[in-house]
């Protein structure tokens, strides 16, 4: 084994060389979204804060754009609010067909598919298996690993998930004769966690991670959790190597092993007295068979696929492993191009982030000296030599005798404000960083300038979008569907799953077509709203609640929380038709009225002048009053449509915010 450990140590040390390339870029990246204070900024423009000795005075700026930190969390956000949905992994399960041939695929269809066309036997198990996933997903916390990954890929270029194994404890609660009774149930699933670009090793020369030399996964672990972690019972741990991994700490002095590396997290560096200090690797990878006791009588020069820890040169665990088994996922936010490595939104922010930093620092430096006085004075004039020194209000300052004006003793000096020159600067640069990251300003919640069209905002939404998409097709392939196949294979090599949930099947990841949906669905359903509010006509042809229901589902909202059921939909409605009823009746007593009146109106030519008047002023009345309920009639069906009309407006005008 020790020829074994020499190789790995020496691959472990030649991937640690081979990517310190890659390391300034993500310090620089890490110090920019944290919006760390410092000298060490590479800046492009003017003569602000640099990395001159002789430009290190206190007094100087030394302040960082939010530019990177606003768009990154943009950038994550937007992601993860079309991937996770409803808190779910957008994933599908489908039978698995035979591909590539035409004839036998509908032979096999045709063998398989139940009387009424659905397959037989196998949609049940289809449903049971995504059921199962999901649930599996959702216990494995994969959508905080999801988050995690997708920032770490907006920040640094790429993001690393881990999938492993854990033991799950539960307390479950019988009942029995005396009362209830606790017992604990434990099994073993499937976990997901994130892992640092910082401590991720792998073959820069293949960025196929499943398939290339290997991975190096670095964790920092104390000399306790070493001991109780690779204990010579646990399962692949190599017999005796803890005894002599403490023998190795006992002789070397240092029984809290390297400390501090130049290659680690940015957090761990700021840690001053630190416990876990012991460098422990796990490689998953090939290694030539000539390493390996059981094969080394052999003549063959192929490699065999294995799994190994290393804790301060000593192999403590080993065993061999099935190839493509690598239980990690890697994403890109941008996939590289004749690089080495993904690149970010903070990649893309750096140069506009970096002259921002210049400028906001020339600015406030210039306005330190403008705003603070400055004075010329002669000592000679003073009394007390020492009161030539710092000013502060109210200060009393002796002047001789031999001076006749104290202008001669002391003088302000003006300096020239020159900090608005900057300002247009800082504009254009910040608009500079929004077309270089893709990430327009209303994505943060920042309205467009008065310059900028509506067409022009509308266009960069656009392409926005278009972007965000790319991003989520890239997560589909690299992370949503290799994850959710680990999954299935496990499900189907366990033999503590029922049959009934096993099947020839093969995953879907759903990420870019739920975005797709979505967009789409929504610019669809403010057309129709659009349209129903501006033709009558349609509008009383479409269900104008289920319309809304359906926007609002579109945009997480709850529609039963927002909107009445069928009953509270029909109230107005319903009482509109009473309302109606009451109207009609009013009218035909009063119609009743109008025609006994005009009966009797030959006979009123024999009556007084002072009844004909009379009665004539009753017909006016009541002409009066019918004209007045028809009014009313008519406000309450303009407030009606009105009512109705408001309600499509404002959600028409919140859509548009």
């Amino acid at each position: 084994m020790k020829e074994l450990t020499g190789y790995l140590t020496t691959l472990y040390k030649d991937f640690a060389d081979n990517r310190r390339i890659l390391e300034p870029e993500w310090e620089r990246n890490a110090r920019a979204y944290s919006m760390t204070e410092g000298y060490n900024v590479n800046q492009k423009l003017g003569v602000g804060n640099k990395n001159n000795p002789k430009d290190r005075e206190d007094w100087r700026s030394k302040s960082v754009s939010d530019l990177t930190r606003v768009k990154t969390n943009a950038g994550k956000i937007l992601v993860c609010d079309v991937l996770l949905v409803g808190g779910e992994i957008p994933m599908q399960i489908k039978e698995n067909r035979t591909q590539g041939n035409l004839v036998e695929k509908v032979l096999s269809a045709g063998e398989n598919d139940s009387p009424d066309g659905s397959p037989a036997g196998k949609s049940t198990g289809c449903d049971l298996m995504k059921r199962l996933i999901k649930e599996q997903l959702v216990q494995a916390n994969a959508d905080v690993a999801l988050q995690k990954c997708v920032k770490s890929a907006a920040i640094y270029g790429e993001g690393i998930s881990r999938i492993y194994t854990d033991t799950v404890r539960r307390q479950k609660f019988t009942r029995t004769a005396e009362g209830w009774e606790e017992q604990e149930i434990t099994s073993e699933c499937l976990k997901m966690r994130n892992v640092s670009v910082w401590h991720f090793f792998t073959d820069l020369e293949d960025r196929d991670i499943q398939n290339n030399i290997g991975i190096f996964e670095r964790r920092m672990m104390s000399h306790t959790d070493v001991i109780r972690t690779f204990a010579n019972d646990g399962p692949g741990n190599v017999q005796g190597a803890v005894d002599e991994l403490k023998r190795t700490i006992a002789s070397s002095g240092n029984e809290y092993g390297t400390v501090g590396k130049d290659n680690e997290p940015p957090y761990m560096k700021a840690i001053s007295k630190r416990k876990k200090t012991l460098e422990v690797l796990e490689f998953w990878g090939r290694v030539p068979k000539k390493y390996l006791e059981k094969y080394r009588a052999d003549e063959d020069e192929s490699d065999v696929e294995i799994m190994a820890v290393i804790v301060e040169n000593t192999l403590v665990r080993f065993t061999e492993v099935e190839k493509g088994n690598r239980p990690y996922v890697r994403i890109s936010w941008e996939d590289p191009t004749d690089d080495i490595r993904g690149t970010g939104i903070a990649d893309a922010c750096s140069p506009a982030q970096q002259s921002m930093d210049s400028i906001i620092r020339l600015i406030e430096d210039n306005k330190k000296i403008t705003c603070n006085a400055a004075f010329a004075t002669q000592d000679r004039y003073f009394v007390n030599k020492h009161d030539s020194g710092k000013m502060y209000p109210g200060k009393q300052i002796r002047i001789s005798s031999g001076c006749d004006d104290v202008r001669k003793a002391i003088q302000p000096i003006v300096f020239p404000d020159v900090g608005k020159a900057g300002f247009d600067l800082l504009q254009l640069y910040r608009e500079s960083g929004s077309e270089s990251s893709m990430i327009p300003e209303i994505a943060h919640g920042i309205s467009p300038s008065s310059a900028t069209t509506a067409y022009e905002v509308s266009v960069r939404n656009e392409k926005a979008g278009k972007y965000i998409s790319d991003v989520v097709r890239g997560i589909d392939d690299n992370w949503i569907e290799p994850v959710a196949r680990f999954f299935y294979k496990w499900n189907m090599l366990d033999p503590g799953i029922p049959d009934e949930f096993k099947g020839s099947f093969e995953i879907q990841a759903q990420g870019f077509a739920s975005y797709n949906d979505r967009v789409l669905r929504m610019n669809a359903l403010k057309e129709m709203l659009s349209l129903c509010l501006s033709n009558e006509n349609v509008a009383r042809m479409v269900n104008i609640r289920d319309l809304i229901a359906e926007w609002m589902k579109t945009n997480d909202l709850d529609a039963e929380r927002f909107l009445p059921g069928e009953e509270g939909a029909g109230m107005h409605t319903e009482a509109m038709r009473q309302l109606m009823e009451q109207l009609e009746m009013k009218f035909r007593q009063i119609d009743g009225q109008l025609a006994e009146i005009m009966k009797a109106l030959p006979a009123l030519s024999q009556q007084s002048t002072l009844d004909a008047e009379k009665k004539t002023a009753e017909i006016r009345k009541i002409q009066a009053e019918t004209m007045k309920l028809s009014a009313q009639a008519e406000a309450e069906q303009i407030k009606q449509s009105t009512n109705r009309a408001k309600v499509i407006a404002d959600i028409e005008g919140k859509q548009r915010e």
